[in-house]
């Protein structure tokens, strides 16, 4: 600043001098930006913007469903915005501190450097902005994933659980002949198990009576995690196996369900690695999603024909699966139904079904053989991806083919 600039200035104290010097530079910069534009700010938004969508990038990846990825989306946003116009305040109150401290210096730093001024003003400060990028990010974790509707989606396929439920009577316990101990809740005029410890023990019998009532309900997750357990007998009495119930009980490898089971919970036999066979009672006419998934010994499953629904996951990495009857109630092959069913060589699509669901086959790297009715009309994507052995496959000619269904197999697709 020239001598004669500071005549104006010297009935005031250098405090107040420096302060308007400051607030005129901040006015001159305010007006730049108005007229001009910054291209530092837009450098910053598209940055910010990159940044923003690598992470929902990721977090695509991390989530499985749309809803859970939004909610990441939007979280990831808030925080990346309040975190970074935190730090951009406390830099201009630094930078202001220390031109009041030595203004030849730092005003002269604030003249040539417009950003420190303007990244007050820049995109994290206006609301309206994070709005829109909160937006675009509940927009695009819907719209990044087509292939896959979210009702394919296990957790979706989940959604509606058995209806065993909780009440207000208090817990009955008792002990097993091998020092394992049962938790028990009166529902109305039956009991239900709601929780079993092993203790040192192998195996549990489930008691058909408690207290003279009937025990007519495992609650979901009464056995998860435990992983000594190699068998488990129920009684006739039982109908219903909540969701979760023998969730990564890792030594299953017997069980026999009840005649009179009418639901069976979804992931109710999830991680069950030891698992080899498994015959579904008459009684069930659904199969929930991840049921079977991830029971890699699992090599028989017997099915009836009044299932009228299958899950998607019911069966996903099912390692040793080598055969399967599907019944001929349902009418659709769901998402990743039977993906990473490694053993299976053989599958017979019943008539009455009408799709194939995105991802049903893939990795079934044996499967040789696939019979498909006339009823189908649609082949969703990567349906039959990375099936080496199928060399060829007989379709209807009216049947909608996605083209990545038979991606990474040699399969030659014949149509009639």
């Amino acid at each position: 600043m020239m001598p004669n600039e500071w005549e104006k200035y010297k009935l005031q104290t250098k405090e107040d001098v420096l302060h308007e010097l400051l607030t005129e530079e901040i006015a001159r910069l305010d007006e730049l930006h108005g007229k001009t534009g910054s291209r530092y700010v837009i450098r910053q938004r598209v940055l910010c913007l990159l940044v923003y969508f690598v992470v929902m990038a990721v977090v695509v990846l991390l989530g499985h469903h749309p809803i859970q990825r939004a909610s990441l989306s939007i979280a990831s946003t808030i925080i990346y915005a309040g975190v970074t116009f935190t730090l951009k305040n406390r830099r201009l109150s630094h930078l202001m501190r220390k031109a009041v401290a030595s203004p030849e210096t730092e005003l002269s730093i604030i003249a040539k450097n417009d950003s420190y001024v303007e990244e007050s003003k820049s995109l994290f400060d206006r609301l309206w902005f994070v709005a829109l990028v909160c937006g675009l990010g509940i927009a695009g974790t819907f719209l990044v994933d087509p292939v896959i509707s979210p009702d394919e989606y296990a957790m979706a396929a989940l959604s509606a659980k058995p209806s065993v439920q909780a009440t207000a009577e208090p817990l009955v316990y008792t002990k097993t002949k091998a020092d394992g101990v049962f938790g028990w809740r009166q529902t109305g005029k039956s009991y239900t198990l709601v929780s079993f410890d092993a203790g040192t023990g192998t195996s549990a019998a489930i008691p058909a009576e408690v207290n003279g009532l009937p025990v007519s309900a495992i609650a979901e997750r009464a056995f998860e995690n435990e992983t000594t357990l190699v068998s488990i007998t129920m009684p006739e009495s039982i109908t219903e196996i909540g969701s979760y119930a023998f969730k990564n009980c890792s030594s299953l490898s017997a069980i026999t369900l009840s005649d009179n089971l009418k639901v069976l919970g979804g992931e109710a036999f999830y991680g069950c690695s030891s698992l080899t066979a498994i015959t579904i009672p008459a009684g069930v006419t659904e199969i929930r999603g991840n049921t079977f998934q991830n029971c890699s010994k699992l090599k028989t499953v017997t099915l009836h024909d009044g299932i009228t629904s299958i899950h998607a996951y019911a069966f996903n990495n099912c390692k040793t699966l080598e055969s399967i009857t599907l019944p001929v109630g349902i009418t659709e092959i769901r998402a990743n139904t039977f993906e990473g069913c490694a053993s299976l060589k053989a599958i017979a699509i019943p008539e009455g079904v009408t799709r194939i669901a995105a991802h049903a086959f893939r990795r079934c790297t044996n499967l040789s053989s696939v019979t498909v009715p006339s009823t189908v009309k649609e082949i969703g994507s990567s349906a039959f991806r990375d099936c080496k052995a199928l060399r060829t496959i007989t379709i209807p000619s009216a049947c909608v083919v996605d083209e990545r269904s038979f991606k990474d197999s040699p399969t030659k697709v014949i149509r009639k």
